[in-house]
């Protein structure tokens, strides 16, 4: 792997490679007090120019343990390829990709990037959620039972993405730099927040221990307000700790859902709901065993979690990943606009838009169930938003007006589209509430914008 290559930028910068892109599933790597331990640390070499990014997992990528790495909030592992350097001076024999990382990435360290930023890497947006947390795997892998204490010393960690629109990603291809909060916790900031002070810093100045454990808890409270921060229902932050984990969070997950099960659910459950999938359902519907669909799920509320996560892919491919390519602005924004609305048209989901079904099923439902519903609709709603502010940025719209609220309102035009649609059987609704959304952006808009002529796409 190279080393040429250019820093990362404040805004609209391009993190230029190289990158190499590693994938790997499950296999055994060692024991702990005589039990095998298995992980998907071990990982290979991508030689494919490109390949698919889900919700969940690069193409070809898997964990053992979800509650540990992978999962929405950890879809995407990056380390940064300087710090390989730094571990072999240190005397660890590790090159790029040992220590478990799916992309091995030149031109930022935890100093740089801060938990919120949005990359675009291909046709595919994520966005950086934490930072990794050694666990006893990296040891076993690394051959060293210091390993995870070494990370932790260092700041060494990499950081993880969740994935706010699936796509294509080249392998040897950038990561644009597409939204940044310099108010934002940097990663190493987050790391600190997590596993307590920087021991290398030793005293921390004349503030005395109290003065540092305050500054500690400021630094937890920033980390914690942050809104890209995983909420409950993935890995939650834990003081000076490292990592609490939901004891509830199983290690089967939607990595290794069965697709067209996870299908056929979610036409279900638009038309029925959540409550209304079951196992024999399924497996009835599918032709196949209930002891088949069972070993993949385990349980109902996995089965609906599942759903869930197969929906909102389904609704990325269909609604975020076409407008990628559409230039920012307003372009986008209609764009946007234009796919929801054709998406809840076209009956992607035999009952209409699949979260607007299942959100008064569970609304008022605590569980990781309505978290995972929860978290679909602060993605959008975030994309949406980002979607506004870059139209403002371009001097496309009103800077006075707030992103969230405008992105919220157009979303509320949408969903009573679709509901109307479905209840009063009214396909011409969408073409009124085209007009509605286009009449707001017009009087928000400081050009007379092509994009906001009236006439449908």
């Amino acid at each position: 792997m190279g080393t040429g290559c250019g820093r990362f930028a404040p805004s609209g910068g391009r993190l230029a490679g190289p990158i190499a892109v590693f994938v790997g599933r499950p296999q055994v790597i060692g024991q702990v007090r005589g039990e095998p331990v298995e992980s998907g640390i071990a990982k290979s070499r991508v030689g494919a120019a490109a390949l698919r990014l889900s919700e969940t997992n690069l193409a070809g990528d898997r964990q053992a343990d979800l509650s540990v790495h992978g999962g929405p909030d950890k879809a995407v592992y990056v380390y940064p390829s300087e710090h390989y350097g730094a571990w072999q001076r240190d005397g660890f024999v590790l090159d790029v990709g040992g220590v478990g990382e799916n992309v091995a990435l030149a031109g930022a360290t935890e100093h740089d990037v801060r938990v919120g930023d949005v990359w675009r890497w291909g046709t595919a947006l994520a966005q950086v959620s934490q930072p990794r947390a050694p666990c006893v795997k990296l040891a076993l892998h690394a051959g060293r039972k210091d390993a995870g204490p070494r990370m932790i010393a260092t700041r060494r960690c990499g950081w993880y993405l969740r994935v706010l629109a699936p796509g294509t990603v080249p392998t040897g291809g950038p990561l644009e730099l597409v939204e940044h909060d310099e108010r934002a916790p940097t990663v190493h900031d987050a790391f600190t927040a997590v596993f307590g002070g920087d021991r290398r810093r030793g005293g921390g100045g004349g503030a005395g221990r109290g003065g540092r454990e305050a500054e500690h808890r400021a630094l937890v409270a920033r980390v914690l307000a942050a809104p890209a921060w995983p909420r409950p229902g993935g890995s939650r932050l834990s003081p000076g700790t490292g990592w609490r984990r939901d004891p509830r969070r199983r290690p089967r997950a939607a990595g290794r859902a069965h697709a067209p099960s996870c299908r056929r659910a979610a036409d279900v459950a638009s038309v029925e709901g959540l409550e209304g999938l079951s196992i024999g359902r399924l497996a009835a519907d599918l032709a196949v065993s209930k002891a088949g669909v069972f070993a993949h799920f385990g349980s109902k509320e996995e089965l609906q979690l599942a759903t869930v996560r197969a929906a909102a892919e389904r609704f990325a491919d269909t609604v975020v990943a076409p407008v990628l390519d559409v230039p920012d602005g307003l372009d986008r924004l209609v764009a946007l606009c234009d796919r929801w609305l054709a998406y809840s048209r076209s009956r992607v989901f035999p009952g209409g838009c699949f979260f607007f079904s299942v959100a008064a099923e569970f609304d008022a439902r605590p569980g990781r169930v309505r978290d995972e519903i929860a978290a679909a609709r602060r993605r959008w709603l975030e994309l949406y938003e980002a979607v506004v502010a870059a139209a403002q940025r371009r001097g496309d719209l009103d800077p006075a007006v707030d992103p969230a609220a405008l992105a919220f309102e157009l979303d509320a035009l949408g969903m009573a589209a679709n509901l109307h649609a479905q209840l009063c059987d009214d396909p011409a609704v969408h073409d009124r509430v085209r007009a509605t959304m286009l009449a707001r952006l017009r009087a928000l808009a400081t050009t007379d914008h092509p994009a906001l002529a009236v006439e449908a796409p």
